[in-house]
């Protein structure tokens, strides 16, 4: 187990496991600059470590009991210092609600305002049946700023989000249950017994299997069910495919024994992340020697394209075509609606093959060829990549470099290709230690 301090935040990473504990206790955890610095590392590390959960809770039991006032009141009278402490509770909130991993809340005397936003951005949330929970801050004539009138009406009936949002009121943990704001609610004798039951059944799972779940949990809400529907199908058939996780549970139902998933490399979605030595870069990719012809890659993270995304993108490169601006216009085309914007499509692509494939390790790009779409891409359009290693050699100019042609394949959620592209890369060889044996 490793065991650092980062601002006002204890870290503890241990095999799948990650855990951040805000110890702040004298100011009830307020969500300092230190404590989300804190915060922001504790999702830093577990993703780094491939962790499978991350645990969150506070000093003396309190989550946090929300913004930290007395450092706000000093920023008063300065909008864009406000700004920037506001947007970065809700960074950090953001970051932990899309993160791969399985991140639970505990609390075990109160999370209020900041610290009930804390507990909603959470998959899951373990609380004493006696803890108090609630929004707060109309109390002192505040707004919720970090996600409070956004997630607890998505994760409470109407009636119950505005009666919370509405009256400042406080509800026990029992009751929090019973609304379905938390998913475990246990006398607080019996709090970190749960919790580590909890986390100990989760620890049990894949990894990648366990983020793959949360994905499709968190994309089937944005989408109409007949094609969530689809999409879970086309998830399914992708992980039976492509996943070591998938593989050792059959070969274990085969045998008739239980999965062993600690010997398995899979690979959380957006890639497990490792740093250089100095800290500085983040690496996920591959390196030259791992990139062989004939390599495929389907890589794990998926995107639903939005009309937001084709008029910012369209608009940004002062594009004035009205099939991807003027849905009137694109009505009476051959399409019937407005198409995206081609240059997104391909950036599209080529950004969702990062994570697996260069993060950490391209040199630089050396050029895009061979593009085609075959198909159009319209918004609402789930895009999934897949790359093949179609050439590589060493480089004649750097030793410590190859070039490789990635040809990529991107598909929609119904299985069509719509972009398909080849992008040259000088990629870093594997790293050497000081005694030149490759790392």
């Amino acid at each position: 187990m490793t065991r650092r301090r980062v601002g006002e935040v204890v870290l503890d990473v241990d095999g799948a496991v990650a855990r951040a504990l805000i110890d702040r206790p004298a100011a009830k955890n307020a969500l300092s600059p230190a404590v989300l610095e804190g915060l922001d590392a504790a999702v830093d590390a577990a993703t780094d470590a491939g962790c499978a959960v991350l645990v969150i809770s506070g000093a003396g039991g309190t989550l946090s009991a929300g913004a930290d006032l007395p450092h706000l009141e000093t920023l008063i009278g300065d909008e864009a210092a406000v700004t920037a402490y506001i947007a970065s509770i809700g960074a950090v909130l953001d970051r932990i609600e899309d993160a791969p991993f399985v991140s639970v809340a505990v609390v075990g005397e109160y999370a209020l305002a900041g610290g009930c936003e804390i507990l909603l951005a959470c998959d899951l949330a373990v609380v004493a049946e006696e803890a108090r929970i609630g929004d707060r801050h109309l109390e002192y004539g505040l707004l919720p700023g970090a996600g409070g009138s956004v997630r607890l009406p998505r994760a409470l009936p109407a009636a119950q989000a505005r009666r919370l949002l509405f009256t400042g009121e406080m509800i026990d943990g029992a009751t929090a249950a019973r609304w379905g704001l938390v998913s475990h609610a246990v006398p607080g004798a019996e709090l970190d017994g749960a919790v580590e039951a909890l986390v100990a059944r989760l620890a049990r799972h894949s990894g990648e299997a366990l983020a793959r779940m949360k994905r499709m949990y968190r994309g089937s809400s944005a989408l109409p069910a007949p094609r969530a529907l689809a999409a879970e199908r086309v998830a399914l058939v992708e992980h039976l495919m492509t996943s070591p996780a998938a593989a050792e549970g059959l070969a274990a139902f085969r045998a008739g024994r239980k999965p062993d998933f600690s010997t398995v490399h899979s690979p959380l979605p957006g890639g497990a992340m490792t740093r250089t030595d100095d800290g500085r870069r983040a690496v996920s990719g591959r390196w030259f020697e791992d990139l062989e012809v004939g390599t495929v890659v389907q890589h794990v993270t998926r995107r639903t394209v939005t009309e937001t995304d084709n008029v910012l993108f369209t608009t940004m490169t002062m594009n004035p075509a009205p099939l991807h601006l003027d849905a009137d216009y694109a009505a009476g085309t051959e399409f019937g609606r407005p198409l995206v914007n081609s240059m997104f499509t391909l950036a599209l692509v080529v950004g969702l093959s990062v994570p697996e494939l260069t993060l950490g390790t391209i040199v630089a790009q050396l050029g895009l060829t061979d593009v085609a779409f075959p198909a159009p891409v319209f918004p609402g359009d789930t895009i999934r990549v897949e790359t093949e290693v179609v050439e590589a050699r060493a480089s004649r100019s750097r030793a410590d470099a190859g070039i490789v042609v990635f040809e990529h394949r991107a598909h929609n959620q119904r299985g069509e290709l719509v972009c398909r592209a080849r992008r040259t890369g000088l990629m870093h060889r594997r790293p050497t230690d000081s005694t030149g044996t490759q790392s």
